[in-house]
């Protein structure tokens, strides 16, 4: 109904209440709200789950600050609105129809306009309502390119977060460093003070606010800038790589360590670990031979069934492998790889990154043509290659029968050679090639949460 209809029975009501008011000998006027704020506003369920809606009175706008899952657009487009509480009465559209709550509405094109209009039949307010959906696919894997370094790089390379940078190695005594944007990197070369050549600085790692390098006989180093290095004392043991380092965690009483293969008097190679008031603990059983001896990728992840968190470990091994097996640890000191049968193990891959990313493992590294994934590091799947995968390209190949096409996603990644990774506390994933190229990707629902 127009709005000069309802102006006119508002008008009529007050009117007869007015004169009802008279003939009760009552001199006192009758006073109607003039409240145009909108108390309560919700719509039907999403898959079965109620989203809750904020309602901002100041510059009237009603909105959900959790927005709906990837996909939910056609739902939207035709939805009851189950609850819209005022203290006078809804209209809407050009004509300023009255709402009715039985008749669904379209949210999946925009902002919807409402006017409240107050019992007093004057006073009106309009009000913005928008449903919000995520528009990106929250399983999906988004690759963006970012600064290239100033020049090719043809050694091995290591690269860590450390004081919200980035800090690639690149040899003894040089490394680039950039302050994470992630927009506009800007590398830039530096020097480094004090890191013996015999440093392998493959193997440096972050842990408790300092660097940390090991340079076999010619001792093992640290730092708290990344740029100047001291000696480190290790209570004579020769350290040969850094593995992993586990952060403590008070609430769980979980001790934090650093863990090493370290190198005893008789020549025999021992997991060692460093504890956060500096004393070193040597395991009495030797390294196996099939453990990853160089090039360690750690992650730390909380099994389902545990509240203790573990460290897990991949690397490049002193011998030809068939799979890419993964050891876990809780102390740094006693070790376990996990065994399968040949169909369900990773495939072998030159310089492997394992990570616990977006609750499952994933295996990152090789020629860069597939990632795998696995739930308990076990059994191991090639991911969705149309959803977490490398930056790829989608070409259409002739199906089985004739007419028939299919997509098949390419990944850009491929071959691109020797490689170094890190992820930051914001869930990106950080990848430079020896060519200079770099990107960043993330899993889109774990940035959600940044929000």
């Amino acid at each position: 109904m127009r709005t000069r209809f309802l102006c006119i029975i508002a008008s009529c009501l007050a009117l007869t209440l007015a004169m009802s008011a008279c003939l009760d000998g009552s001199d006192e006027p009758t006073a109607y709200s003039s409240d145009t704020s909108i108390r309560a506003f919700g719509i039907d369920t999403i898959y079965g789950r109620y989203y809750p809606f904020t309602i901002d009175h100041l510059n009237r706008l009603v909105y959900n600050t959790d927005s709906l899952p990837y996909g939910a657009d056609t739902i939207i487009s035709k939805i009851l609105i189950d609850t819209f509480t005022v203290s006078g009465w809804v209209t809407t559209g050009l004509n300023d129809t009255i709402l009715n709550l039985n008749d669904s509405v379209d949210f999946s094109q925009g902002p919807l306009r409402f006017k409240v209009h107050a019992n007093d039949g004057f006073s009106t307010a309009e009000h913005l309502v928008s449903v919000n959906v995520h528009r990106q696919d929250p399983d999906s894997l988004l690759w963006a390119p970012m600064t290239s370094l100033p020049a090719a790089v043809t050694e091995k390379m290591r690269l860590v977060v450390h004081s919200d940078q980035l800090l690639l190695y690149t040899s003894s005594t040089t490394v680039l460093t950039a302050p994470i944007d992630y927009y506009n990197l800007q590398w830039t070369a530096q020097p480094l003070n004090g890191l013996p050549a015999e440093a392998d600085y493959t193997s440096i790692i972050a842990h408790n606010g300092q660097l940390f390098a090991a340079a076999g006989q010619a001792g093992t180093y640290c730092s708290t800038d990344g740029l100047s290095w001291q000696p480190l004392d290790t209570d004579g043991l020769q350290i040969l790589a850094f593995i992993g380092s586990m952060p403590a965690n008070e609430v769980l009483s979980v001790a934090g360590f650093l863990a090493a293969i370290g190198l005893d008097a008789d020549g025999q190679k021992h997991f060692c670990v460093r504890s956060t008031d500096g004393t070193w603990t040597v395991s009495p059983e030797p390294v196996p031979a099939t453990f990853p001896q160089r090039d360690h990728y750690a992650t730390i992840f909380t099994p389902r069934l545990s509240s203790l968190p573990q460290m897990a470990v991949v690397g490049n091994e002193a011998q030809t492998v068939t799979a890419t097996t993964v050891w876990f640890t809780t102390d740094g000191l006693h070790w376990a790889d996990l065994q399968t049968t040949p169909e369900l193990q990773c495939p072998p891959m030159s310089n492997p990154a394992i990570l616990h990313y977006g609750g499952k493992f994933r295996m990152l590294g090789g020629d860069f043509d597939d990632i795998y994934y696995s739930e308990e590091g076990l059994t191991w799947h090639k991911d969705n290659a149309n959803k977490f995968c490398y930056h790829s390209e989608t070409h259409r190949m002739s199906g089985a029968t004739e007419g028939a096409e299919t997509e098949i996603y390419l990944s850009l990644f491929k071959d691109k050679g020797n490689y170094a990774l890190c992820v930051d506390s914001r869930h990106y994933i950080w990848i430079v090639w020896n060519s200079g190229e770099t990107w960043r990707g993330r899993l889109n629902r774990l940035g959600f949460a940044q929000r």
